[in-house]
């Protein structure tokens, strides 16, 4: 492997979600759908419970979305704005799931309707 692509790599990994972070059992993602708050925007729905140590996130993109192509193009969009904000999200477990129409946003759009979600549930300030 040609050095330059080992470097790509190695920064692709520091942008990476710890696992800590990250909503990956199926009974956590039930129980936000259950007895979540919920805030809902014209492209992506909110579920949330603020507290616990650390902020925790999980994603959800149906086929209504899209192709597969579609669904990961938008999952990295929603990512990457958690990213960008995780330093100011408070200790809370939210689970973002995509509608309908979201394929259609840019990265940017999609950034400023999640902020204004987080903002109105009081994730951010």
């Amino acid at each position: 492997m040609p050095a330059a692509q080992s470097v790509e790599r190695g920064c692709q990994r520091n942008h990476r979600l710890p696992r800590a972070e990250r909503l990956h059992l199926q009974r956590d993602f039930d129980r936000l759908r259950k007895k979540g708050r919920r805030r809902t925007g014209k492209h992506f729905v909110l579920l949330y419970e603020i507290g616990g140590i650390h902020p925790m996130f999980g994603i959800a993109v149906g086929r209504i979305v899209g192709n597969a192509v579609k669904r990961t193009s938008v999952r990295r969009c929603i990512r990457e704005s958690y990213r960008l904000r995780r330093t100011e999200i408070r200790p809370s477990r939210m689970l973002i799931i995509a509608r309908k129409g979201s394929a259609e946003l840019s990265c940017t759009d999609t950034q400023q309707e999640l902020d204004h979600l987080w903002k109105t549930a009081g994730i951010i300030c």
